[in-house]
């Protein structure tokens, strides 16, 4: 007994049991498979609206100051859109910002084919922004110490200790 292939038009409203029993079971397990590969690509496309590229932080800047900055004058963020993206107080992301544009004015500068750093991992309250930085190098994108410090322009001891930090900290979490 075949199933009757039915068509919806835009002004008809959706009936999910018709819908359901008008097509088969591998074609709505395709259909499944289509929609969580497109709900995929648009966190992906979500995430890298907000990723900062890890150039920035090898900068004379903080890496507090050289997030802040990026966001603010690269991207256009608001200081309390900042805040609640990095999940800090306002006043103290008007401050780094306040101590960035002292050191450095402009938009901060980012390399061609530069890593990318999703904004999510600064939102953990117990790492520095520095021991988030080596943690999701080290841990997410197996890159070396050696290569991690030529990057940001950092001694691979302060970015050895960063890491430990993060470590120990997510552990006993």
């Amino acid at each position: 007994m075949a199933k009757e292939k039915r068509t919806f038009d835009s002004g008809e409203q959706l009936n999910l049991e018709q819908f359901f029993s008008s097509h088969s079971e591998q074609e709505l397990i395709l259909l499944r498979n289509l929609l969580d590969n497109l709900v995929l690509q648009k966190r992906k496309e979500k995430e890298l609206e907000f990723s900062i590229p890890l150039s920035i932080f090898s900068q004379q800047l903080s890496p507090a100051e050289a997030l802040v900055k990026f966001l603010k004058d690269n991207k256009g963020l608001r200081f309390c859109n900042i805040a609640k993206a990095l999940q800090k107080k306002e006043n103290g992301v008007w401050l780094n910002y306040q101590r960035a544009i002292k050191k450095k004015s402009g938009e901060l500068t980012s390399l061609p084919d530069d890593i990318q750093i999703p904004l999510y991992i600064f939102k953990n309250p117990s790492l520095s922004y520095l021991e988030s930085i080596v943690y999701y190098l080290r841990t997410e994108l197996k890159l070396s110490n050696k290569l991690i410090a030529k990057k940001l322009s950092k001694s691979e001891q302060v970015l050895s200790i960063a890491y430990n930090r993060a470590k120990n900290k997510l552990k006993n979490e």
